[in-house]
């Protein structure tokens, strides 16, 4: 039953490690271990419905930590990020292209901004919870919301201006 639970847990993890540290080795070896931490702490998990939480709270725990070594010479990062940024102008998308495009214009975003969207819309971790992991104040992590929600709505207008149609957002 361990097993199964690690493997169903492994794309989710891998997903949110990767798309807070924008590097898919560092990903890897930083979800491998969250694995173990799960594995070794699951017995302290009072409420199994809360499972997924407690994970993501894991992963964004670990992914801010480290977060700040990863900040500088992140240039492999950035041409990767690029480089899988399909042309959306003017197509009318799935509900699958959709939440695909959303993710990509994610990315794209100021890393403090994206880190704090990450947490709260994804992880479903609360404000607070996101200051304290990241070492920001409650203030700046709402300032941070709110600016990457301007800045995704922005980014939404822009492309439906060019006639992109998304379905299911």
């Amino acid at each position: 039953a361990m097993e199964q639970l690690l493997l169903w847990t492994y794309h989710p993890l891998l997903w949110l490690c990767r798309n807070l540290l924008q590097d898919q080795q560092t990903a890897e070896e930083q979800t491998e271990s969250i694995l173990h931490t799960i594995y070794t702490k699951l017995d302290t998990l009072q409420d199994p419905e809360q499972y997924e939480a407690w994970f993501c709270r894991i992963a964004a725990a670990r992914c801010t930590q480290i977060l700040p070594q990863l900040r500088w010479g992140s240039t492999a990062r950035q041409k990767e990020t690029k480089a899988e940024t399909p042309d959306i102008d003017g197509k009318e998308l799935t509900e699958a292209e959709s939440i695909q495009a959303v993710a990509r214009m994610v990315q794209t975003l100021p890393e403090d901004i994206r880190v704090c969207i990450l947490l709260y819309c994804c992880a479903g971790i609360h404000s607070k919870t996101i200051s304290s992991m990241a070492g920001y104040s409650v203030e700046t992590v709402r300032d941070y919301l709110d600016q990457g929600q301007l800045q995704l709505q922005d980014m939404l207008n822009d492309q439906q201006k060019k006639g992109t149609v998304f379905t299911g957002i």
